[in-house]
């Protein structure tokens, strides 16, 4: 063999071994996600039956239910027995419904969230598949989100709202992303409509969306717009006539208190984009700008226009979340934007390196781009523990429940009103339902702030409950609860002496633990 065919005999067997390595590396990086988002997801299904609260307002939710499930009013004129949370009847209605089959207490509620946060990684998974016919791309997206579980909480299967409502603008996005015809569109808008009626910010995440069809697509606009507005507008006349007019106030009127900016946090709510997205997921956000700024740059640009679209109005949401002073639950729609471009970038760079003929720095960018990938979720590695509630939470739960069983008169748990419901006692309205009420969020108490505040005040007065319960850790919030203690109840002890068990392993640590009872 002379050395020119020596030369080109090594050249063909290298060109061979790098669509081999690629292909390597492309199911290793698949097969990592994959693996991590099979965890989280697991470590999200062990959390569904834990018996006592995860994240401190879930107990407002099942009240909620219960009040369902025996026929009793939601949205009703407030008093400290019941103050409903100001958001909208979906979450509720098909909450007690799976808990009319499957029985009371949490799982049912959790079941729905995470059966939700299932359906969101299904809906990313079948838009990218469907823009991209890469099923390795739709992986990858669906798995991202998944393994974004830490960062925004571990709020997959929390009793609460925010997993069917990011579920219900995927749905519908779905639809529009893949679907032409008009039904479809009408579908998405009803969807839309739903997700309103889960949780108000749907306007802001539909927004950027349903205005580009309205400019490019008008007919399918139209069909999405009116679709929405008609059910929410049908559905919320319904409830607000049903209930005298409460729904509006509790579902409109005190959301609109809310302030965007708080002023001591304005800097904190303006690096949102660096704090919240770039920071933690670097390589992610990166290769997502890219991915946008490429292929806008292209005669193609037309097509990432609505994805687009889609996502800016779930990272508008995220963002009006954190400046309304939320949780890292409110990520949960930006994290899952990310992943549905990332998906349609990574989708096109794969089938662009499959088509054959890549040479220099476009034969490495695949490999490249999912190395890189590879090390983001090397980034997001998380210890599951903390995120379990211990033996020792389940043994000091049963513990309470059995002490306030034992509780004569009427007593109050400020912020965990459903374990009342536990021991066969009375309930009350949840601490966070009355600071909505009377102005704590922004803005001051109404009528029916003020008239709420005059009656307990009256009521601690007057010594009607027995013991009052208020959370630590560390010091009673006594001064911070709705009306003065002082000079009509006093410390009577502490139900825990471990200011860390019983503590929720999600959101804010707040631990029922200091005991206030009437004062001679």
């Amino acid at each position: 063999m002379t050395a020119g065919a020596a030369v080109a005999a090594r050249g063909e067997q290298s060109g061979r071994m790098r669509p081999r390595l690629s292909t390597a590396i492309r199911y290793g990086v698949c097969a990592a996600f994959a693996l991590f988002a099979a965890a989280a997801l697991a470590l999200s299904a062990a959390r569904v039956s834990y018996p006592f609260e995860l994240e401190w307002m879930e107990g407002g939710s099942l009240i909620q239910v219960q009040r369902l499930l025996t026929g009793q009013g939601v949205y009703v004129a407030p008093t400290f027995e019941f103050v409903a949370h100001p958001y909208g009847p979906v979450y509720y209605w098909l909450a007690a419904a799976l808990a009319a089959v499957t029985g009371p207490g949490f799982a049912p509620l959790r079941l729905l969230s995470y059966l939700a946060s299932l359906g969101s990684m299904a809906a990313l998974f079948a838009i990218v598949h469907g823009r991209t016919r890469r099923v390795d791309a739709a992986l990858v997206s669906a798995c991202l989100f998944a393994a974004t579980y830490r960062l925004s909480g571990t709020w997959f299967e929390i009793a609460r709202v925010d997993a069917l409502f990011l579920f219900l603008f995927l749905a519908a996005a779905w639809l529009l992303l893949t679907r032409d015809a008009t039904p479809s569109a009408a579908a998405a808008g009803a969807l839309l409509g739903l997700c309103y009626l889960t949780k108000q910010t749907a306007l802001v995440m539909a927004a950027p969306l349903v205005l580009w069809l309205l400019v490019e697509r008008w007919r399918r606009g139209l069909a999405v717009a009116g679709t929405a507005a008609a059910l929410v507008a049908g559905v919320s006349l319904l409830l607000d006539r049903a209930s005298d007019g409460w729904y509006w106030y509790f579902t409109v009127t005190l959301g609109a208190r809310h302030p965007l900016l708080s002023g001591a946090d304005l800097r904190g709510d303006l690096a949102f984009p660096y704090q919240d997205l770039l920071r933690p997921l670097p390589v992610v956000s990166s290769l997502v700008l890219l991915f946008v700024a490429r292929t806008l740059a292209r005669p193609g640009r037309r097509e990432i226009l609505l994805p687009l679209a889609a996502t800016l109005g779930m990272l508008a949401t995220a963002w009006v979340g954190r400046m309304n002073s939320g949780f890292d639950n409110v990520l949960m729609p930006a994290h899952a934007g990310l992943a549905l471009l990332l998906g349609l970038g990574l989708g096109r760079l794969l089938a662009a390196t499959d088509a054959g003929g890549a040479r220099g720095w476009r034969a490495v960018a695949a490999p490249a781009v999912l190395a890189l990938l590879a090390g983001q979720l090397l980034m997001l590695r998380f210890d599951p523990r903390p995120c379990l509630p211990s033996a020792a939470d389940r043994v000091a739960g049963n513990e309470l429940v059995d002490r306030l069983r034992g509780m004569e008169g009427e007593v109050v748990v400020s912020a965990h009103p459903y374990l009342l419901a536990l021991a066969g006692k009375p309930t009350h309205a949840h601490q966070v339902a009355i600071t909505e009420l009377v102005g704590g969020f922004g803005g001051a108490a109404d009528e029916w702030g003020r008239r709420l505040l005059a009656d307990l005040a009256e009521d601690v007065a007057r010594h009607r409950f027995s013991a009052i319960i208020l959370d630590g850790p560390k010091k009673p919030d006594a001064a911070d609860w709705f009306v003065p203690l002082d000079g009509h109840y006093r410390r009577g002890g502490t139900l825990f002496e471990d200011p860390e068990v019983f503590m929720p392993v999600t959101g804010a640590p707040r631990q029922p633990r200091f005991i206030f009872v009437p004062a001679p």
